[in-house]
């Protein structure tokens, strides 16, 4: 069996709320269940319960402070999911690779807006 990061759920589980909130949209059938050490293939793993698709997470994710930076980038990875439930995805060190640069670009926005910079 996995053994349970209860810091990475927590984290995990507030992003989502956040992400519920300012989006409205319903990930509460979101079991988290994580594989492995974060920063072990510097990932940590989400086992997705409706659809039994397996999503990896960059430990990337956690460099940033700010939760709302968390929710949106948490936000635009899980819309990557596929919907047949029957692909995996990988969303590796360069979390969203082909939007690259205004990606990140927009992620400093979101940073400047909610620090007052």
């Amino acid at each position: 069996m996995s053994e349970r990061l209860p810091i990475l759920e927590i984290w995990l589980n507030r992003w989502i709320e956040k992400i519920n909130q300012i989006y409205e949209i319903d990930l509460d059938h979101l079991k988290l269940d994580f594989l492995g050490e974060a920063g072990e293939n510097d990932a940590f793993e989400v086992l997705m319960v409706k659809t039994d698709d397996k999503l990896f997470l960059s430990k990337g994710l956690l460099k940033y402070d700010d939760e709302f930076v968390k929710a949106f980038l948490l936000y635009k990875i899980l819309k990557r999911l596929p919907k047949s439930g029957k692909k995996w995805m990988k969303v590796k060190e360069r979390i969203i690779g082909e939007e690259g640069d205004a990606f990140y670009g927009k992620i400093r926005q979101i940073e400047k807006m909610y620090r007052g910079g």
